[in-house]
């Protein structure tokens, strides 16, 4: 079992949702993917067969074999890939919880991002025009950018701030203080506004911030993808 503190008390204040700090027990063990899913390719929503329920991303749709990661996807195009990959595989893929992804994305480390108290477009892709903790301002990219094309944090995790926001298993509580985790996925809470994470390449910094954390509708995805989560034996 990893105990883990998530939340973001360690971290600047006022700068969205939830500044408390929750213990979490995660009592499952599994493997966050290193990229998040790509566009057009064997093993993508495409490849699955899977009917998308948006159409794909303006960027995606020209592109034969991109490692453009895979956006505009809905939370149930993302969970009926999971079980596709699982089916395909013999192995159980997943969604991660939302302590799970904050686990892998801070990769022992406390600060507001993964490199450090501040954030530069060396580091991730995002709305450049606005600084965080007095780092550098810049025109912006204004798309995407190849999964793997900037530097991984220390586990070996891709664009974990940035580049695409991330949909995550958990289904949104305004705060989780004083709800009982189980370790793994959330068993209340509004299943119809599943938590997102990570920050696409449009938002602020402040949005890309570990601990940050919002819950669209399920049905929404602009800037939406996902990284798969799987499962390992004890």
């Amino acid at each position: 079992m990893i105990e883990i503190l998530i939340g973001g008390m360690q971290e600047r204040q006022g700068l969205g949702t939830n500044g408390e700090r929750v213990l979490f027990c995660i009592d499952e063990f599994a493997n966050l993917g290193r990229m998040d899913s790509i566009a057009k390719a064997s093993n993508s929503i495409a490849g699955a067969g899977i009917k998308r329920s948006i159409p794909v991303a303006p960027e995606n749709a020209s592109v034969c074999d991109s490692y453009t990661p895979d956006r505009n996807v809905s939370w149930d195009d993302a969970v009926h890939y999971c079980w596709w990959l699982s089916a395909q595989t013999g192995q159980t893929y997943r969604l991660p919880s939302e302590a799970e992804w904050e686990y892998a994305c801070r990769a022992g480390t406390t600060t507001p991002f993964h490199f450090g108290e501040t954030i530069s477009p060396y580091h991730a892709n995002y709305n450049t025009e606005y600084d965080y903790g007095g780092g550098p301002t810049s025109p912006s990219r204004n798309q995407t950018v190849p999964v793997g094309s900037l530097p991984a944090n220390p586990w070996g995790l891709y664009e974990t701030h940035g580049n695409g926001d991330e949909w995550t298993e958990y289904c949104w509580n305004e705060s989780d203080v004083g709800v009982e985790i189980d370790g793994s996925l959330s068993r209340s809470g509004d299943r119809g506004r599943p938590v997102v994470r990570g920050g696409s390449f449009g938002c602020p910094p402040w949005i890309l911030r570990s601990a940050r954390r919002y819950p669209p509708n399920r049905d929404h995805s602009w800037a939406i993808g996902f990284r798969v989560c799987r499962m390992l034996m004890p």
